[in-house]
């Protein structure tokens, strides 16, 4: 399940769990489906189970500015929340 804050994320919070998820579905494959995957990479794809072990161990380092900002916060600094001021 995504969280309901997600709403509340820059397009940096959204790849890191973009990233997260796929690394959960390849980890969960690895360890759930060896049999399988090694079937498919005997036949079809030699190197699959590398790139899949690549994908679960990489480091994300593309981007230096990447993380999750506070949601609380727009970037000039001020509160998200709508004051009625008239």
């Amino acid at each position: 399940m995504i969280e309901p804050e997600m709403a509340f994320c820059d397009l940096a919070g959204d790849m890191d769990l973009g990233e997260e998820f796929v690394k959960a579905l390849a980890r969960y494959a690895l360890e759930h489906c060896a049999e399988d995957l090694a079937l498919f990479a005997k036949f079809v794809d030699k190197g699959l189970m590398e790139r899949l072990k690549f994908v679960v161990e990489r480091h994300s380092c593309a981007f230096p500015t990447r993380g999750r900002r506070n949601p609380q916060k727009n970037p000039a600094g001020n509160s998200n929340s709508r004051s009625n001021t008239g």
